[in-house]
C-alpha cells in the first residue's frame, strides 16, 4: 500500500511472483561479495550459463554511497547551468516514453513517433521544474544522460567524462569500483559501456523492451517497479518489432492495454512477471537480454545504471558452452534475432513475412505443397527447410533441447510483423545459405553433430563465407571477454 498500484493490466501479474533477494546492508566493508555466505543467491544469479535478475538491498550505498545526497535539489544545484542533451519526451498526454534508434530510421522502417522522442537541451534545474509543475498526473520528460563512458580503445583502462559526469565527477570518483568488478568478475561481463543517469517523475514508465547488455541498476532516491520476463517467453508474449525496426528490442504489445486481437501470443505472459520494487539504496542485477517494463513510483525518482557488455555472452562460440551445455536463453534470444534476419533476406519483410511465417507453423507444410504460393515454390521451401534443418542440427547437438526449441521457433510469430510498414517488401539483400552460422560456433565437441559455423563479419553485401550472420549491424556482438573497467577518468577532452 505505500506506493501506486502496477500501471499494467492485472492479469500479467502473479501475487507472491518475486526475484531473488540478498541484503548487504549489514555486509562489513572488507566483505567479499564473491565469498560471503549472504551472497550466494547474487552469486548463482550472475552465473553466466543461467542468469537471472536478483535484488540486492543496500547495493548502492554499498556502491556509490555518495549517490544518496543526489536529490533533485541537490543535482539542479550541483548541475547548474549545463545544458543536458538527453530529455525523453512521452507522447502527448502519455507518460510512457519509448525508445528508438535513428540510425534504423527508414532503411527498411520508419517509426512516425521517433522525431519526437528526445526534447531540446534543458538545465536540471528546469527539468526538475518541469517535473514538479506536472504533479501527480506526471510529466511528458524524462533525463537519460550518460555521465561516464568506457574507452572504444581496447587497451585503454579510462573512462571518458560527459559534461554532466564533470559536474558531477566530486562523488563520482568515489565509487568503490571494486564493487562492481566483483560482480563483473562472477558473472563474466565485458567492460563497462557506460554509466547513466535516469531522473524522473511520478507515474513516468519505461515501456517493456530489453537491452543487449549486462546491468548493474541503483536506485539513489524515490523507488521503481520493475517487472521482468526471461528472453524467449518475453520475446513469445511481447511481440518485439523487427530486427530493422528503429524500435528493435521493444515490445509492440501494451502491458497497460493489452490488443489481444492483435496480439493473442500476450496471453503467454499472464501471471508469469517477476515484479520487484527498488528503493532508496538498492540495486538489481539486470542481465542481459531479460525484459523489463519499469515505473517510477515517488513525486522524484533518480536512479544510475552500469552497462557492461556482454561478455561471455558476447563471444562466439559462447564461452558457457565449453562443455557443451544447452544455450542459455540470452544467446537462444539473438539465434532468434539471427533466424529472423536470415528470413527477412530470403522472404522480405511486409506481407509475405506474414504469409511464409503462418505458412511455416503450419503442421501441413511438409505434406502439402501445393499450398505454396506461385512463383515462391522454390524460395520459400529453401528457406524453411535451412531454418528447421538448422535448428534440428542444433537440437541434436543437445543445444536447443525440445523445451527451449519450439519456444524458440514460437518467437517468429506472424502477428509480430503484422502492422509497421517497411519501405520496401523486398529482401534486405541477396538469399544467403544459413548452413555456415550458429553450427559453425560450436565447440569442437559437437562440430560432428552441428557442422560449422563462426561470428558474422557485419558486412552489407552478400558474403558466402558467413552465411546470414553478416547482418548491416549483426546480431552476433564483437566477441573475446574485455577488461573490467576500472575508477580512473581521464580529465575531461
Amino acid at each position: 500500500g505505500r506506493w501506486p498500484e502496477p500501471q499494467v493490466a492485472p492479469e500479467f501479474l502473479s501475487p507472491g511472483l518475486h526475484a531473488e533477494e540478498v541484503d548487504v546492508r549489514r555486509l562489513g566493508p572488507l566483505a567479499s561479495l564473491a565469498e560471503h555466505p549472504s551472497c550466494a543467491a547474487l552469486r548463482s544469479g550472475l552465473a553466466p550459463a543461467e542468469q537471472r535478475p536478483v535484488v540486492v538491498r543496500g547495493l548502492a550505498d554499498l556502491v556509490f554511497p555518495a549517490g544518496k545526497r543526489w536529490s533533485f535539489d541537490e543535482l539542479s544545484r550541483r548541475c547548474d547551468d549545463t545544458l543536458i542533451d538527453g530529455i525523453r519526451v512521452s507522447a502527448e498526454g502519455g507518460t510512457t516514453f519509448d525508445y528508438g534508434d535513428e540510425s534504423k530510421q527508414g532503411e527498411v522502417f520508419t517509426d512516425a513517433s521517433l522525431p519526437f522522442q528526445s526534447g531540446a537541451p534543458m538545465t536540471f534545474r528546469d527539468f526538475a521544474q518541469s517535473v514538479r509543475e506536472a504533479g501527480p498526473r506526471g510529466s511528458n520528460r524524462y533525463l537519460w544522460a550518460p555521465l561516464l563512458r568506457g574507452s572504444e580503445d581496447a587497451a585503454s583502462r579510462d573512462l571518458e567524462r560527459s559534461s554532466l559526469g564533470e559536474r558531477l565527477w566530486h562523488d563520482l570518483q568515489h565509487i568503490r569500483w571494486h564493487r562492481l568488478d566483483s560482480i563483473a568478475k562472477i558473472g563474466g561481463f565485458g567492460e563497462l559501456k557506460v554509466a547513466q543517469l535516469f531522473c524522473s517523475g511520478g507515474r513516468a514508465v519505461t515501456a517493456s523492451h530489453y537491452d543487449q547488455s549486462q546491468n548493474v541498476f541503483l536506485q539513489l532516491s524515490g523507488a521503481k517497479r520493475v517487472l521482468l520476463l526471461p528472453p524467449l517467453l518475453g520475446a513469445r508474449a511481447l511481440a518485439p518489432f523487427p530486427v530493422s525496426h528503429p524500435r528493435d528490442r521493444c515490445a509492440r504489445l501494451r502491458l497497460g492495454r493489452p490488443d489481444y486481437a492483435a496480439f493473442p501470443c500476450a496471453a503467454r505472459a499472464h501471471g508469469a512477471f517477476l515484479e520487484v520494487v527498488l528503493e532508496p539504496g538498492d540495486g538489481l542485477f539486470l542481465p542481459y537480454g531479460w525484459w523489463h517494463h519499469v515505473e517510477s513510483l515517488a513525486s522524484e525518482n533518480v536512479s544510475l545504471n552500469f552497462w557492461y557488455r556482454g561478455g561471455v555472452l558476447d563471444e562466439r562460440p559462447p564461452a558457457v558452452l565449453r562443455d557443451c551445455h544447452p544455450l542459455p536463453g540470452a544467446v537462444v534470444l539473438d539465434l532468434v534475432r539471427e533466424w529472423e534476419f536470415f528470413l527477412a533476406t530470403q522472404v522480405g519483410y511486409g506481407p509475405r513475412l506474414e504469409e511464409f511465417l503462418k505458412w511455416l507453423h503450419d503442421p501441413l507444410t511438409v505434406v502439402r505443397p501445393d499450398v505454396l504460393p506461385k512463383g515462391q515454390e522454390l524460395l520459400w521451401s529453401h528457406g524453411g527447410a535451412a531454418l528447421l534443418l538448422h535448428a534440428a542440427r542444433l537440437h541434436a547437438a543437445q543445444l536447443l533441447p525440445a523445451e527451449v526449441l519450439l519456444p524458440a521457433l514460437d518467437c517468429l510469430e506472424a502477428c509480430r510483423f503484422a502492422g509497421p510498414s517497411s519501405a520496401s517488401a523486398l529482401p534486405l539483400r541477396a538469399a544467403v545459405s544459413i548452413e555456415s552460422t550458429f553450427a559453425r560456433a560450436l565447440p569442437s565437441a559437437c562440430h560432428a553433430r552441428a557442422g560449422a559455423f563462426r561470428r558474422g563479419c557485419g558486412s552489407r553485401a552478400s558474403c558466402n563465407d558467413c552465411g546470414f550472420g553478416c547482418a548491416p549491424r549483426g546480431a552476433w556482438p564483437a566477441g573475446g571477454r574485455g577488461r573490467r573497467a576500472s575508477g580512473r577518468a581521464p580529465a575531461k577532452k
